[in-house]
């Protein structure tokens, strides 16, 4: 499995993501791409992955349109989701699978938090779901 991060998106400030292993700009290098087959098939030296998920569904459009550009077939050979169930997200072909969250619920949580003084909770659960299409 891989992840797809938005760019620069790491989460790390900058010098975290430098190191031996870092490349311009502090980007991270992946190892080189080895021959492989992944699910179904010769795809030559990428990498081996079966399935992609992209921390939000912005990144996990790119990664359709760039496995759909160099000839493989999503979900045949390589699976992706999402994480955002934006408007787009079901419009791509495959449909991109992801997931959606109550952001209206969250943040309202969050507002009352800060207007009460309140201290925050270490955990506060609040349910995904999981919004399956074509492309996984």
């Amino acid at each position: 499995m891989a992840a797809v991060l938005a760019p620069g998106g790491s989460g790390l400030p900058a010098s975290g993501r430098r190191g031996r292993r870092a490349g311009p700009n502090g980007a991270r290098r992946l190892p080189r791409p080895r021959r492989c087959g992944g699910r179904h098939g010769d795809h030559g030296s990428l990498p081996d992955t079966d399935a992609t998920f992209a921390l939000g569904d912005l990144p996990a459009l790119g990664a359709l349109d760039a496995l759909r550009r160099a000839g493989i077939d999503v979900p045949g050979d390589v699976a992706v989701a999402g994480f955002d169930d934006l408007a787009f997200a079901s419009l791509t072909e495959p449909a991109l699978t992801t997931t959606s969250h109550p952001v209206e619920q969250i943040a309202g949580n969050a507002a009352v938090a800060v207007l009460e003084r309140r201290a925050p909770s270490p955990s506060t659960p609040f349910p995904s779901i999981l919004i399956h299409r074509d492309s996984t």
